[in-house]
């Protein structure tokens, strides 16, 4: 499998060499990985595909990526991570609403409160206020 192969060359890269290239090798496995889930012959070839993509995503530090690759194969924690690790809370929430009930809730809460947090600090009040969770449910 082409992809594989990408993936053990972006694993030769050695830890002290250039950084970036070691993260666009990473991102073109991703990329092959991505191109076989679409097309493979089963959804649990899908599913491995999708794992593979996001987890060179995850080393090239495409955090958005990694959690879209995630999510693509219903790892929705995984995906939620990502996207805070990213600073994407739009992303994560959006998750969170989809899927709330296939989720770890201490993750969903904490995730709530750190996307609150990040919006109070950038001064988008109105975000605090859409993801207060303490008087109602998350819809």
């Amino acid at each position: 499998m082409h992809a594989h192969s990408l993936q053990e060359d972006a694993n030769d890269f050695p830890d002290s060499g250039k950084a970036s290239y070691r993260r666009v090798a990473y991102c073109e496995a991703a990329n092959a990985y991505l191109k076989c889930a679409r097309g493979a012959p089963s959804q649990e070839d899908a599913h491995d595909a999708f794992l593979n993509a996001a987890g060179c995503f995850r080393k090239a530090e495409e955090w958005g990526k990694a959690g879209d690759a995630y999510a693509a194969c219903e790892a929705f924690d995984s995906a939620v991570e990502m996207f805070r690790r990213g600073d994407l809370f739009d992303e994560a929430i959006r998750l969170i609403r989809a899927h709330k009930d296939a989720m770890e809730p201490s993750l969903v809460e904490s995730t709530i409160e750190a996307a609150k947090l990040s919006f109070f600090r950038k001064g988008e009040y109105k975000y605090v206020h859409r993801y207060n969770t303490a008087h109602r449910p998350l819809t």
